[in-house]
């Protein structure tokens, strides 16, 4: 199946600060349980930390939108 997903990335080679926080936003959903974001937490540490610079201190942040985001398409 095919996921579809809205993101916004990308690759600098220098960078002026010494922190990058990923902040992970879904709309909450009955199977989004606590096991579903342990394992996407887990998944997603794996996943992106090799490409964390190794001086660069980092968060990973998993949330729910507010009930007041709207997703829509004409």
């Amino acid at each position: 199946s095919v996921v579809l997903c809205k993101s916004r990335v990308y690759c600098v080679e220098e960078y002026r600060h010494d922190h990058l926080l990923l902040r992970v936003l879904m709309m909450k959903k009955s199977h989004r349980d606590d096991a579903f974001m342990q394992n996407l937490h887990k998944s997603l540490l794996s996943t992106v930390s090799p490409f964390f610079p190794v001086s660069c201190a980092w968060s990973v942040l998993l949330d729910f939108s507010s009930q007041y985001y709207t997703v829509g398409e004409n």
